[in-house]
Parts: structure tokens; sequence; C-alpha cells
């Protein structure tokens, strides 16, 4: 998905329309499902589009940078452009509704923000990395946190159902970013794409306008089915399994992309790849764990039977946290007496 979006980026610079086609794909494919039976598209009232406004608004300007990004960044670096995403959104979650994490979730935080800092702060000084695609790329993770924030108030608009909030956002997401794209002056650049028919740039007219449609229409059926795909991997499995897929799937498109791309991969930037996976599925396991915990799933006096076992990860975890807390600990008593 990334990569095609990054090749068509390649050939063809007009993003917003890009976005734009891949929204539209959506919408038909939604329509396409409510027409065949598949699904049942709910009925736009003023009130409810008035309530969903701030979720489509976030939306929107999350897509654009995110696509931005995509443009000014290699491919395999995108997923170190954006690794920001899970730091900003427990922060978000703290300042707007008072949720508190815990210490296990404070250090995959740290982890992934360490490998943000290593990937964009320590590359070598051969690699020329785009300063604009970083800044589209913390932006990006920013209104990406912000979005799974204000989506928590959309479900109670919709009720709870998912497929219908799926269909306002997307409809509602296309008819706002159209005026935007029409402002945004690449119409022309579109009018002399389909106008011309000699070279625009460095690739012919033809094959640009070919790549804009064509890569849109693919990337918009495939991303429509990943999304289905990915709420029922969380619904048939757990939100680890999903996390664990998706840091292998980080993995695959890297090596793709170094394939396809001739991307450069750097010492700093595989260590950096490796402490935001590393952080991502950390944070995952922790969550799970202190989701079950809370839900009554696994009880104290059963933690404490002779047939229970801690998972090696988190015996891990805790011998290295007691080897760096203890010390400091000690030291930080020293200083205050």
């Amino acid at each position: 998905m990334v990569l095609v979006n990054k090749a068509v980026l390649n050939t063809v610079a007009l993003p917003l329309t890009f976005l734009w086609v891949q929204l539209l794909v959506a919408v038909l494919l939604l329509s396409a499902s409510s027409y065949f039976g598949l699904l049942q598209c709910p009925i736009f009232t003023t009130s409810t589009c008035r309530a969903l406004a701030p979720l489509i608004v976030i939306n929107v300007i999350g897509l654009a940078l995110n696509t931005f990004c995509l443009q000014h960044v290699d491919a395999s670096f995108f997923q170190v452009a954006r690794s920001l995403v899970l730091p900003f959104t427990i922060l978000m979650s703290w300042l707007f509704l008072g949720q508190k994490s815990s210490t296990w979730v404070l250090i995959s935080c740290a982890a992934v923000f360490t490998g943000f800092i290593v990937g964009t702060l320590m590359e070598d000084k051969d690699i020329v990395v785009s300063q604009i695609g970083i800044v589209f790329g913390i932006a990006s993770s920013l209104t990406t946190a912000g979005h799974s924030i204000v989506i928590k108030h959309s479900y109670s608009v919709v009720r709870g159902n998912t497929l219908d909030l799926v269909y306002y956002n997307n409809v509602m997401s296309l008819l706002l970013l159209t005026p935007v794209v029409l402002m945004s002056g690449e119409m022309e650049m579109m009018l002399v794409l389909l106008v011309k028919k000699n070279k625009v740039g460095a690739v012919d007219s033809g094959a640009q306008l070919k790549a804009l449609v064509f890569g849109g229409l693919v990337t918009g059926v495939f991303g429509f089915l990943i999304n289905i795909a990915g709420f029922f991997q969380i619904k048939v499995t757990s939100p680890v399994t999903h996390m664990i897929s998706s840091a292998f799937r980080g993995v695959l498109q890297t090596l793709l992309a170094v394939a396809f791309f001739h991307d450069i991969l750097t010492s700093s930037r595989i260590m950096s790849i490796a402490m935001i996976l590393f952080g991502s599925c950390l944070y995952a396991w922790v969550s799970s764990q202190e989701n079950a915990a809370a839900s009554g799933a696994l009880k104290p006096a059963e933690r404490s039977a002779p047939g229970y076992d801690e998972p090696v990860l988190f015996r891990i975890l805790q011998h290295a946290r007691r080897a760096i807390l203890v010390p400091f600990r000690e030291v930080a008593k020293r200083w205050t007496r």
C-alpha cells in the first residue's frame, strides 16, 4: 500500500488529487456494498454532520499530512517519520481524557521516541533526510493521535456503529477535500496532463495520468480491504497479534523499499526501526495485560497460584527494571540525606 503510494507520488506531483481519488474509490465501494445489501448506508442529518465535523476536519488534515510526508521521505524512512503516533496518543489521552499510564507504557513510549531520535538526528552524513518530510511526519503523528481521541466521542454520535462511522468519515472527508483540491492549484496541473501529450517534467504526461488514475484505483481498493481485514483481525485475534503483524508488515515494507526504490539502509536507520517496533509491540502486550487484569480475566490470586508462570518477556523486563531503578533510588536517598 505504502509502496504503491510512493511509486505514484514519485511519478506525479499531485498529492491532494491522488488522495481525493482514493477517497472517491472508498466511497464508491461503500455505496456498491450498500447496493448489494452488504451494509446499510446511514441517512445524513444536519445534527449528525455537525457532531462529526471535528472528526472529519482532523481526518482530512491527517490524511493530507500523511501523503505530504510520504512524498518527501523515502519509503523505508516513512515508518520512522511517523513513529511518534504512540507517544502523542498517550500524551493527549492524559491531557484531554485524564487517562494515566503505567510505567511499562511510558517505557514503551520512551523506546519509540528514542527510535525516532536515532533515525532523524543520528543518520549518516552521506544520507540526506528531508527536514520538511520529518516536519510533515511529526504533524501527521500529532493529528493521528488527535483523531484517536476525537473518535471516542464520534462513536457515541453513531451509537457505536462502526460501519456507519466509516461511511460518514469517507463521504464527508471526500466532500471537504474537494474544495481544498480546487483551491490548491493542482487542478491546473491536472488539466495540463489531460491536454498536453508531451513530457511534463521528467515523465510523460500520459504516464503521469495513468499512474494517478490506476494508482488511486489500486490503493483505494486495497486500502478499503486492508481496513476491513484489520478490523476483523482485531475482532478475531487480539490487539497484540494485530500489532505484531503490523510490525512485520513494516519490516517487509522496508525491505521492499530497498528492493524496488533502492533505498539505503544505514545502521542508524535499522536501529531506529528496531527500537520503534520493540516499543510498539511492548505497548500492545502491556496494554493487553492491563486490560485483562482490569476485566478480572487474571485475578491476583491466580497469579500467585503454583501452576501460573509469568511470561518470559515479563520476567526479563521486571529484572531490567529492578537493575535500573534500585541503584537509582539508592543514589537518590544518599543525595537527600
